[in-house]
């Protein structure tokens, strides 16, 4: 690693632990300008900067639109247009980042990319980041976006299928692809299947993973196996 591409990490990092998210989203992007193969860390710190950016504006969206489903809200008619120009703004800033980073994995990151876990990181995130930007848009305005989040989810998955069950990389994809297909597409049954097979895979395999992976395949698992039990029992009381 160069001087330039090391100091340039170092402030990524140092902006990470002092949450300068768009800080660095720059630091990244001018270490792609030196060399768009990233490390792990590179692409680790690029990934949870545009989460805490995204993922702010997708917790204010969800107060927003609990305002609005209020029905002392809904007769005041200044108030309910004040909440709609706000969600309005929340839902550009949101599509704004999401466009960015998908860009950026297009134009720089997947070309780059020459091994099977760096190619998958990137087809998740892009098929995250269209997931986030169809979520709080109407029926209409959803079926482009999810069409492209779907065809990145299955492109990611196809890129994986070689990789261990219990691979966190794999494990993540999976926890996200199924919270896609029951939340936004409403393919509930292929949801629970996908998230039961995935944990069911994985649980004879976990031990033989390091410390570190094993730490993160655990935490995955759970939440995998936590949605199949919300979603069984949401199931079964419709």
């Amino acid at each position: 690693m160069s001087s330039d591409r090391e100091l340039k990490f170092f402030m990524a990092r140092v902006a990470d632990q002092a949450e300068r998210h768009e800080d660095v989203i720059q630091y990244i992007k001018e270490i792609i300008d030196i060399d768009p193969k990233l490390s792990l860390d590179e692409r680790n710190l690029l990934s949870v900067a545009y989460k805490a950016l995204t993922g702010n504006r997708r917790t204010a969206l969800r107060s927003v639109n609990a305002f609005l489903e209020d029905p002392s809200i809904q007769g005041a008619k200044e108030r309910e247009n004040r909440l709609i120009e706000l969600r309005n703004s929340l839902i550009k800033e949101l599509d704004d980042y999401c466009n960015s980073i998908v860009k950026f994995v297009d134009d720089k990151l997947l070309p780059a990319a020459d091994d099977a876990i760096s190619k998958v990181f990137y087809w998740k995130l892009k098929a995250d980041y269209f997931r986030y930007s169809v979520e709080f848009k109407d029926e209409a305005a959803r079926a482009q976006g999810s069409e492209a989040a779907k065809k990145a989810y299955e492109e990611a998955m196809n890129l994986a299928k070689d990789l261990s069950k219990a691979n966190p990389q794999y494990l993540g994809l999976a926890l996200n692809y199924s919270v896609f297909l029951y939340e936004i597409i409403g393919q509930k049954n292929e949801a629970i299947e996908l998230a039961d097979k995935s944990f069911k895979e994985a649980v004879g395999l976990i031990d033989k993973l390091e410390e570190d992976e094993y730490s993160e395949a655990t935490l995955i698992l759970q939440l995998l196996k936590d949605n199949v039990q919300l979603w069984t029992d949401d199931q079964n009381a419709e």
